[in-house]
């Protein structure tokens, strides 16, 4: 898959307009906490902030999965990235409490049109691959193969 979205967890960008917002707590290995989400028109393309919390002292450092599924259910484009605070420090330095603005494009690649995805959301180690499971989830999960690895927001507007 091709990674589409600059990632950046700096100072907030100017928004033009907030489209889904939620205040949802999601925790993800029993170590971090996806507290909620924005999804906004900035620049005439799709922005995502997810906001994360250190449930406790993390044990790795972490890769965010941020898939844009289809209506078949199939992949169309993705934006992992490395989870890091405003100065790029990783998760696994970072202490109980912490929390950080996680700001990304949703973007179609050529060949996919803009149009409404579901955005699977989760978190992993990259070497050796392991997904972190979700507990106690507020937001929905997939009824596929990702079921307790991940959240799903359905009909995000990707531009």
């Amino acid at each position: 898959m091709t990674l589409l979205a600059g990632c950046s967890t700096s100072h907030s960008p100017a928004v033009e307009s907030s489209t889904a917002h939620s205040r949802a707590t999601n925790v993800f290995g029993n170590e971090l906490s996806l507290t909620g989400y924005d999804i906004r028109s900035k620049d005439s393309h799709t922005e995502m902030e997810l906001r994360w919390s250190a449930v406790r002292n993390p044990t790795a450092d972490y890769v965010i999965f941020v898939h844009g599924v289809d209506g078949s259910g199939a992949i169309a484009f993705q934006a992992d990235h490395e989870l890091k605070d405003d100065a790029g420090v990783r998760t696994a330095a970072w202490k109980v409490g912490e929390s950080v603005k996680d700001h990304f494009l949703l973007t179609p690649p050529p060949g996919h049109a803009a149009g409404k995805y579901a955005i699977r959301l989760g978190a992993y180690i990259p070497s050796p691959m392991k997904l972190l499971s979700v507990i106690n989830p507020t937001i929905n999960q997939p009824t596929d193969a990702w079921h307790d690895h991940s959240v799903i927001i359905d009909q995000v507007e990707c531009k």
